[in-house]
This record gives structure tokens, sequence and C-alpha cells, in this order.
């Protein structure tokens, strides 16, 4: 087992990070103390994009709820795509009576994840699930992208068991997690498929008070298209710009 090591806010450091990351043995997990979580530890993979996604979350706020919410302590809170649950750490540490949760489809990705919120395991889950606007298989199709890396479609029958992952929709999954509450915050980072679950019919919404959405590069579906739905849906939104990506954000007036 590697030493742990401390990582702080500062960007410094977070090259520092992505060093011991990489000089790390394929296959073996490293537990990598994090200042933002009080010192407890996040379990990553060595030669990785995890190192990116510490980056992303602990020192430039990816997963922070919207301005509007800066100082509240929330009761509930989603996370749909929370890959090792960088994020949903975050948001467990700093809100200490709010129940979470995390929908992650990559296998491996969502075992991390649960093994790194064991801190907070009273009142987190992590589900291993994708998100689709119906309940059945869909196919993870392997991207050259870091992190999973991955791209969802409908499953048609023939492909290997293997790269088959149950998907449900978010109306079954806010129901079975909290049932008939509001969601304080929800955030999404599903990789790409956010259009199909956002365009069009999307009645789970009205539950959600304050939402979250990362755009993703090569999709037709723009953060001003995103930020255009959630308008029709009630939410005041807005578009917040980060190279190579941004955000569509929707807050309840």
């Amino acid at each position: 087992m590697a030493t742990a090591a401390v990582l702080s806010d500062g960007v410094s450091r977070g090259r520092f990070l992505a060093l011991r990351l990489g000089i790390g043995r394929p296959g073996t997990l490293v537990p990598l103390r994090v200042a933002a979580l009080g010192g407890h530890p996040l379990w990553v993979r060595p030669r990785s994009g995890d190192h990116d996604l510490i980056t992303e979350d602990c020192v430039h706020g990816f997963a922070d709820p919207p301005a509007e919410l800066a100082g509240r302590q929330l009761s509930t809170i989603v996370e749909l795509g929370t890959n090792i649950g960088v994020g949903l750490c975050l948001l467990a540490h700093r809100h200490a009576a709010a129940h979470l949760l995390g929908v992650e489809a990559h296998p491996g990705s969502a075992a991390l994840a649960q093994r790194n919120v064991r801190p907070w395991a009273d009142r987190v889950q992590v589900l291993h699930s994708a998100v689709w606007p119906r309940a059945g298989h869909v196919v993870l199709d392997q991207g050259s992208g870091k992190h999973s890396g991955f791209t969802v479609r409908e499953a048609d029958g023939g492909e290997h068991a293997e790269l088959k992952v149950w998907a449900r929709t978010v109306e079954e999954i806010l129901e079975d997690f909290r049932p008939g509450r509001p969601v304080d915050y929800l955030y999404m980072d599903i990789e790409g498929t956010h259009h199909r679950l956002l365009h069009g019919d999307a009645p789970w919404l009205q539950r959600v008070r304050a939402i979250k959405v990362a755009g993703h590069a090569g999709t037709d579906y723009s953060d001003a298209d995103c930020a255009g739905d959630l308008a029709r849906q009630g939410f005041e939104a807005r578009v917040e710009p980060y190279e190579p990506v941004g955000w569509a954000v929707g807050v309840r007036p």
C-alpha cells in the first residue's frame, strides 16, 4: 500500500497529486488524505484520471451547489454521475445533516465510490446504475476520454454481457431514495446523456429545488439548450461558462 499523501486546496498540491498517482502501480488503490474532507482519505487508482477528479472537485468546485445556496445546510442531495464519489464526499462533509445519493453507471467507479463514502455511510448511498428515460439494459461504450470515459446507448440484445448495465429512470431513483420528498440540490454529470433526461417531458424536475448540469464537449446539446429546457421547467436558469465545458444552472424562484 502506498503512503498516504495530504492534498490541500492549492493548485500546486494538485500538481503534486498528479505526479504521485502517475508513479503508482496499476491495479492498486492509493489512499489520499484530503484536507477539504477533514483528513478523510479518498481511494484512487494510480495512472488514471482520478487525480483530475480530485482537482476538479476539491480545487475548482465542479460539484458545488449554485451560489444561491451558499451558506445553507441542505437536507437532500443527489449526484447523477458520481464517478468515484469525490464531489459526493465533499457535499457530505459540508452538509452534516444531509442525506445524499450518488448514482454511477461504471462498475469500477461505483465500487470505488462506495468505498470512499464509508465515513458518511449512515446518510450517504451509492447506487450502481445507469440513468435513462426507460428502465432496461444500456451499453457503456468505452471511449478515449479521461475518468471512466464512456458513452451510453440503448442495448439491442447482441452485446457482450459485461458491457451491459441496468438503467433506471430518475423518477424511480428519487422515489426509492427519499419517497415523496423534494431534492434540495441535484448535480448531473452523465457523459452526454443529459439531453435525454432534460429535453421534453421531465416531471421529476418539479421536486428539484436547484440543479447544476455539466456540459459535455462534442455533443449537440449545448449549455444554452440545457438552460432553456430548465427555464421551461420553471427554474431561473443561466449558463456558467468553464473551459472546456460549462454548466447549466437552475434554481427555483
